[in-house]
């Protein structure tokens, strides 16, 4: 028996060469560390792409099925579409923990990272006008699904809201990860 398995899997739903060409176009025309945010936030509204303070761990199921919390994290990405965080049937929304990238990290690396080169994670540019311009990355394979009231509590609160271009680059990249075809071409 042959241990091809490609007949079994899924192909891309959208095509990959038109996502990566979109993702490059939007990286040539913006400038990341002033035009992925908007200058002043709507804190009376979360939308997806808005970037949250807030101090938790990713709960995680080890081989065994045994719980445990990984790492702590002090910022995440609302990746929930926005029409979901304001519909009241909806009871539940998805965020994803961001990665501070080293201050040491190489220069192609950091490249690779700056043009969207990789699939599983999303670059985000630092919000603030720190010295410390190094960025995260959003990991879409950590998921964390809370409860959406938990937003509107005193322990969340919204540092940075993705201008328009910032949110269309988030989703091309979103669409590019869940979407992805069997790994074979994967860039």
């Amino acid at each position: 028996m042959d241990n091809d398995n490609s007949e079994l899997r899924w192909g891309t739903i959208y095509d990959a060469d038109q996502l990566k060409n979109e993702i490059r176009e939007i990286t040539k025309s913006i400038n990341l560390n002033e035009d992925f945010y908007y200058g002043t936030i709507d804190t009376g509204n979360y939308f997806q792409g808005d970037i949250i303070h807030f101090k938790a761990s990713v709960p995680i199921f080890d081989i065994s099925g045994t719980p445990f919390l990984y790492d702590s994290f002090e910022f995440w990405l609302i990746v929930s579409n926005s029409c979901d965080l304001v519909r009241d049937e909806v009871s539940w929304a998805i965020l994803v923990p961001l990665i501070c990238l080293p201050k040491d990290l190489d220069t192609s690396d950091r490249s690779a990272f700056t043009r969207y080169k990789y699939s599983r994670v999303f670059f985000i540019p630092h919000w603030s006008d720190s010295e410390d311009k190094t960025g995260f990355c959003a990991n879409f394979l950590l998921p964390v699904i809370v409860e959406k009231g938990i937003l509107n509590t005193s322990n969340i609160r919204k540092v940075a809201q993705m201008s328009r271009r910032g949110w269309i680059l988030l989703h091309s990249c979103l669409v590019r990860f869940l979407a992805r075809d069997d790994g074979r071409y994967e860039i």
